[in-house]
């Protein structure tokens, strides 16, 4: 009779044993693989959300005060027609966030919407888009423009020609094939001529505010926002935990960096801090400003 090989019942239990050692061996290696994978990719995202955060803010901090051609300084004849005021000390404005108060007080726009204790920033300038007069004015209330940057009844705007400016709103705007006629109420003090440029007015905020969404502890999430007053609040980066701005102001032929509460004089400010904070990790940069004297 020929001998049987084959597995007894002892060896075949330590042959699945020792498979499932390996099985597991393996599983938990992936599992480690995949948690730093997830680690990895979270970090990237918040490296990016750091960085797209502060491009943001310094695209527009660094942009304050710029009104085209001319350069706002004391010196510029300029007339002002509107409650839409454009001067050297509110080009950038602060308001340090303490608490659920802010000093100065917020824009009424802002109420309610700014999370408590972080700080808030905004600019004015024009817009990135203008429209050029396309014929010299006849008529101190009416202006013939191209159609390049589209205007609205309402809209706050300045006129510049390199040596003077203007600001004024619109009452009216009628669009013809590849022009506006724009009319203001109020007589502008010069009769403009080509190739003077008319822009939007801007007063942009920039805040970090609640998100209708969660995370996966079912806490709030908060992003950074930009709010041109006149349009609507825009969620720029989510993950945004806080802000915290301070401003180089020049006093006394000395620098110092001041927070919003601290600052006296806005005009003197050249340079803008900006601290973000993102779960528990700081991302920071210094903005200078182009646009002052």
């Amino acid at each position: 009779m020929k001998n049987q090989n084959g597995l007894t019942m002892i060896e075949l239990l330590i042959a699945i044993t020792i498979s499932m050692m390996i099985l597991a061996g393996v599983t938990e290696a992936y599992l480690v693989a995949q948690k730093n994978w997830r680690m990895q990719q979270l970090l990237s995202q918040l490296q990016d959300n750091g960085y797209l955060a502060l491009h943001f803010l310094s695209q527009d901090i660094r942009a304050a005060g710029y009104i085209g051609c001319a350069r706002l300084t004391d010196n510029l004849p300029l007339q002002n027609t509107t409650t839409a005021v454009l001067q050297r000390n509110n080009i950038t404005v602060g308001y340090r966030g303490i608490g659920t108060q802010w000093i100065p007080a917020l824009p009424q726009a802002l109420s309610g919407v700014v999370k408590p204790g972080s700080d808030v920033i905004t600019v004015r300038k024009v817009s990135a888009d203008h429209g050029i007069l396309l014929k010299a004015m006849t008529d101190a209330n009416t202006l013939l423009i191209d159609n390049i940057q589209k205007f609205s009844a309402g809209d706050s705007v300045i006129i510049n020609d390199c040596k003077h400016a203007a600001i004024f709103s619109l009452s009216q705007v009628t669009e013809r094939f590849a022009e506006q006629v724009i009319t203001t109420p109020i007589k502008l003090n010069i009769l403009y001529a080509p190739p003077a440029e008319v822009s939007k007015l801007e007063v942009v905020h920039y805040f970090i505010g609640k998100t209708n969404r969660q995370d996966e502890h079912h806490q709030a999430i908060y992003a950074l926002y930009r709010f041109a007053e006149g349009g609507r609040k825009m969620e720029l980066v989510e993950g945004i935990d806080n802000m915290q701005v301070r401003y180089f102001e020049k006093t006394n032929s000395h620098w110092v960096m001041n927070s919003a509460d601290q600052v006296s004089d806005w005009s003197q400010v050249k340079a803008v801090d900006i601290t973000l904070q993102i779960q528990n990790k700081s991302w920071r940069t210094t903005v200078g400003l182009r646009n002052v004297a």
